[in-house]
């Protein structure tokens, strides 16, 4: 699993819009949409900019693809160790975040 880590921090790393793709996979378990809606829907981008993130991460294993009559449509990879990895390693990412965006009442900030 090693060799995958270190492959999946390097792309989320390198590109801003992987991590906005990522995070919205975990946040809505069993997504799945085409380059554009991703594009459009996921993460408020261009498709070509999101066409270059997914192919690395789907070179990565974190992404998997499935072709049906209407397109391809990407997803989270139904590999189940590297998603526990992912959902393990974002779970934290995200509550670190909250924690940050959460005013010392427990109220949401609105900076």
């Amino acid at each position: 699993m090693n060799e995958f880590v270190e492959a999946i921090e390097a792309v989320l790393n390198t590109h801003p819009l992987s991590q906005q793709i990522l995070q919205f996979l975990i946040e809505h378990d069993g997504a799945m949409d085409t380059i554009d809606g991703v594009a459009k829907c996921w993460v408020n981008s261009d498709a070509v900019a999101v066409q270059s993130v997914l192919d690395c991460l789907q070179g990565v294993g974190v992404v998997a693809t499935q072709v049906l009559s209407s397109g391809t449509y990407y997803r989270l990879t139904t590999n189940a160790e590297i998603r526990a990895w992912l959902k393990a390693q974002y779970s934290r990412h995200l509550g670190a975040q909250r924690a940050l965006a959460t005013s010392n009442d427990g109220w949401p900030r609105n900076d």
